[in-house]
């Protein structure tokens, strides 16, 4: 799933993050936890996965070239 290109990015990201339930007061249920796993799905990581730390996930717009905004104009 590194390159997307039916899923625009950002219904990507959010899928993910529901998903793993990365926003969840008791934590995340499931997810990925090291940088390589992010990589090799299109995300880019700052910060490292420590308890405690925040980390920063980007996804590329060459990881999923079709964009939401563009579907609607």
């Amino acid at each position: 799933m590194n390159r997307c290109y039916r899923t625009p990015g950002p219904v990507l990201l959010a899928a993910h993050a529901l998903g793993m339930g990365l926003l969840r007061q008791e934590g995340m249920l499931a997810g990925l936890t090291n940088k390589a796993d992010w990589k090799a799905i299109g995300y880019e990581v700052e910060g490292q996965f420590r308890g405690g730390t925040e980390v920063t996930l980007t996804r590329p717009q060459e990881n999923s070239p079709q964009s939401t905004a563009d579907l609607y104009r």
